[in-house]
């Protein structure tokens, strides 16, 4: 009987362990459990703004300090909070909320260190050791916003989509624009080119007219000096009116 109990029980622990591995081949098991009430137990978020929020019972339990030193272990990928005086240079300060927690600005350490959230994670186990640090490990973290979908049924993640593709297009017609008005501005500066060349070439044209009528002039004040009486009857001749021609075909009548 007793063999027989055994190999009962036996059977049955190997049937939990065969279900166990099955589940854990084909499911993913929701580690952080059930919501429990906050004010209960420690609880830390991080937005993907890089803002840490300690609740009421975190920041009671580290002492409740008024600043803190932020450490990072990029090998085990997790955060270390130590509280510290505010007066230390290299401190970061932490603000007290309305509903009696925290806030820490964490995000120069997170672009320092690369850290990218990309939507609000809450800390499943933060602890605090023995020495008084508070421990958050990035690897073991639940979403707790950006999967809410809106009024227009959109997560976070495809209004972050949509935001990041209009911004290509924005880029895009931003360069068609400087495009156009580089090749606008190019237009303009080969007609100021042309134009400069047009008066250039007037400009050398009206000389050579000029000089070709002083040299005109000069010839004829010459041709007056020689022969005196020419250029007197020359001059009278122009100096008179000239007749009134008639059409062809008809008779003008004085």
């Amino acid at each position: 009987m007793i063999h027989t109990r055994s190999c009962r029980v036996t059977g049955t622990n190997y049937h939990i362990r065969s279900k166990l591995m099955t589940l854990e081949r084909d499911f993913l098991k929701f580690t952080p459990g059930p919501s429990l009430n906050d004010r209960d137990r420690l609880r830390v978020t991080i937005g993907s703004d890089g803002q840490i929020y300690l609740n009421r019972k975190t920041h009671s339990a580290l002492g409740k300090p008024e600043a803190v030193h932020l450490y990072y272990n990029p090998t085990r990928q997790v955060i270390a909070v130590e509280p510290a005086h505010p007066r230390l240079a290299d401190t970061f300060p932490v603000k007290k909320r309305d509903h009696g927690g925290a806030a820490i600005a964490a995000q120069r350490m997170c672009r320092h260190h690369r850290i990218v959230i990309t939507a609000s994670e809450a800390f499943t186990r933060p602890e605090i050791n023995n020495e008084g640090f508070l421990l958050l490990d990035l690897r073991e973290t639940t979403r707790v916003g950006g999967w809410v979908r809106s009024v227009d049924g959109k997560t976070v993640e495809e209004r972050a989509a949509e935001r990041e593709a209009a911004r290509k297009v924005r880029e895009e017609e931003r360069e068609q624009l400087l495009l156009a008005r580089a090749q606008a501005q190019e237009a303009r500066s080969r007609e100021r080119e042309k134009q400069k060349l047009r008066r250039e070439i007037d400009k050398k044209n009206a000389a050579e007219l000029a000089k070709r009528e002083r040299e005109i002039e000069r010839a004829r004040q010459d041709w007056a000096r020689r022969d005196p009486v020419a250029a007197a009857k020359a001059r009278a001749e122009a100096a008179k009116p000239q007749p009134a021609t008639s059409p062809p075909g008809k008779l003008h009548l004085f």
